[in-house]
C-alpha cells in the first residue's frame, strides 16, 4: 500500500501491506548483493567511496514490513479475526513507509509544540551546481547550510520589521533534485513577520527574493571561505558573473495553518516517490523514475524531459546516495520556534509549584497528560499515513494486539500456519543469491497458498 501523506482520516479496513511485491523493494533485493560488489568499479568516482550507513540501513530495510522479521497479533474479541502486523525498520530518510510516518509524527508535533497561527509563507535556497558536490563528501557541513538561509530570511526581516522583533523559521534539508541528482537546497516554512516581546505579531506583506537569493549567496560564500572549501579567487570570480547561479523562491503567502502543514509534509518528504516509479518486467533491466506531475494518459506515460531510464545498480548508487549520516539533523527549528524559545515560553505559560521540604513531592504519574501526549501509537500513525483504521474489525467492532512475536522458531511455526510465503516480485536480469536476512533458513517454502 503506498502513503499517502494526508492530513486526514477515514475509517476503512486495514489491510497488511506486501512491500516485497513493490518495484523499490525488489530492485534492493534482488541487486542489491551485486551493487556492493561493483560499486568500487561503478560508482566509486562519482558518489564517493561507499558509506558504511549504506548496506547497515539496506539490510534493515529488508525486514520493514514483512512477518518473517517479527510482529504483532492483532485480534478481535466478539468475532475471532486476527490479522498479523510486521515490524517497521524505521530508517529515516530511506524506507518508503517509515518516511511516510516519520513526516506524519513530524506534523502533529509541529501543530501541537511549534507552530503559531500567523501566516506563513514557503521558501526554497539552492546553491550554484558548482559548489554542490562538495556537500556530498562533506555532509557534516550541510546544517550549516541551514543555518546560512535562516541568516539570510532573519536579516531581511529585521530589516523589513525593525531590529527588535523576532523572526522564526523550520529550514529542512533535501540533498535529492528532480531525478534524484544531488541537489542540496533548502525549504523554509516561516512566520510572514516577525513576532514582539509582548507577543505581537507584526506582518511582512512583500518578500523580495532577489534580495533573499544576494543575502544567502553572501553566507555561503562566506562560510566556505572560513571552511577553506574555495579559494578567494573563485569568490571574486563568481560575484562577476551574470547569473550568480543560487537560488531563492518565496511562496505566496498562506494563511491557513492545515495549508501551511501540507507544506511542511512535502518539506520533510522522503527522497524517492515510489509512485513515480515504472518497471517493466518485459522490457529490458531497467527502472524509470517519472518527474513531477508526470502520470499516465489514456494507459500512456508521458516521454522526453518527463522522466528518466536507469539500470538498477544506477538506481541504486543513486537512492543510497541520499541517506543521511549517523546522526545527522536535517529539520532544524530558529527563533521564536527554537527549542530553547520554545523552552522558555512553556515556563512563563505553566506556573510549577514546589512542594515544601518537608513534604515528599508525588513521583510523575505515568499517565499525565503531557507524557501521553509524547506517546505516539503505530495505530494512529496507520491511520494518519494510510487513512485507514488498523483496529476497526471487519465486523464493525474494536481489536487489540494480544502480543508480541520475536522469536525465529514461533514465526516460522505461525507463518507455516497460515501459508505465508515470501513472494518478491521478479525483476529481468542476473541476480545474486538470496540473502540471509531474517533466520539461518531464509524464505523457506511456508506451504501451499
Amino acid at each position: 500500500m503506498e502513503p499517502t501523506l494526508s492530513l486526514s482520516s477515514a475509517p476503512r479496513l486495514y489491510r497488511p501491506r506486501r512491500p516485497e511485491r513493490a518495484p523499490f523493494y525488489a530492485v534492493f533485493h534482488q541487486f542489491f548483493d551485486r551493487f556492493t560488489r561493483e560499486y568500487e568499479q561503478r560508482f566509486e568516482r562519482t558518489f564517493g567511496p561507499l558509506r558504511g550507513i549504506v548496506p547497515k540501513t539496506v539490510e534493515r530495510f529488508f525486514g520493514c514490513g514483512l512477518p518473517e522479521g517479527g510482529f504483532a497479533r492483532v485480534r478481535c474479541d466478539v468475532c475471532g479475526n486476527e490479522y498479523l502486523v510486521a515490524f517497521s525498520c524505521k530508517q529515516r530518510g530511506f524506507c518508503p513507509s517509515c518516511c511516510a510516518k516519520r513526516a506524519a509524527l513530524w506534523v502533529e508535533f509541529v501543530r501541537e509544540r511549534v507552530i503559531r497561527p500567523v501566516p506563513h509563507r514557503h521558501f526554497v535556497f539552492a546553491l550554484h551546481k558548482v559548489l554542490r558536490p562538495a556537500f556530498r563528501y562533506r555532509r557534516r557541513l550541510l546544517p550549516k547550510l541551514a543555518l546560512c538561509a535562516w541568516k539570510a530570511l532573519s536579516s531581511f526581516l529585521h530589516e523589513d520589521t525593525g531590529g527588535n522583533a523576532l523572526p522564526a523559521a523550520i529550514v529542512s534539508i533535501q540533498t535529492g533534485g528532480e531525478f534524484l541528482n544531488w541537489h542540496p537546497h533548502m525549504h523554509v516554512l516561516a512566520p510572514a513577520g516577525t513576532f514582539q516581546v509582548d507577543g505581537g505579531f507584526i506582518h511582512s506583506p512583500a518578500f523580495d527574493a532577489a534580495v533573499l537569493r544576494g543575502l544567502f549567496q553572501a553566507n555561503v560564500l562566506a562560510f566556505l571561505l572560513k571552511e577553506r572549501m574555495i579559494s578567494p579567487e573563485l569568490v571574486e570570480r563568481m560575484r562577476t558573473w551574470r547569473h550568480s547561479g543560487f537560488h531563492a523562491y518565496a511562496g505566496e503567502e498562506i494563511p491557513d495553518i492545515p495549508d501551511a502543514l501540507r507544506v511542511g509534509l512535502y518539506m520533510v518528504r522522503g527522497p524517492a516517490a515510489t509512485s513515480r516509479l515504472r518497471t517493466d518486467p518485459a522490457q529490458e533491466p531497467k527502472l524509470r523514475y517519472l518527474a513531477k506531475g508526470a502520470v499516465p494518459d489514456h494507459g500512456e506515460e508521458r516521454v522526453s524531459s518527463s522522466h528518466r531510464d536507469y539500470d538498477y545498480l544506477e538506481w541504486i548508487a543513486r537512492r543510497t546516495s541520499h541517506i543521511p549520516d549517523r546522526g545527522t539533523q536535517l529539520v532544524h527549528y530558529y527563533g521564536a520556534y527554537s527549542n530553547a524559545h520554545r523552552g522558555i515560553a512553556l515556563r512563563r505559560e505553566v506556573f510549577i509549584e514546589i512542594p515544601p521540604e518537608d513534604e515528599p513531592s508525588d513521583p510523575p504519574r505515568p499517565d499525565s497528560p503531557r507524557l501521553a501526549a509524547r506517546r505516539k501509537s503505530w495505530a494512529r500513525l496507520i491511520r494518519r499515513v494510510y487513512e485507514v483504521d488498523p483496529f476497526l474489525c471487519r465486523c464493525g467492532e474494536r481489536m487489540r494486539v494480544v502480543g508480541f512475536i520475536t522469536q525465529p522458531p514461533a514465526i516460522l511455526k505461525i507463518l507455516h500456519h497460515i501459508g505465508r510465503r515470501f513472494d518478491p516480485l521478479k525483476l529481468p536480469g542476473r541476480s545474486p543469491p538470496l540473502l540471509d536476512h531474517f533466520c539461518p533458513d531464509p524464505f523457506p517454502d511456508y506451504g501451499p497458498q
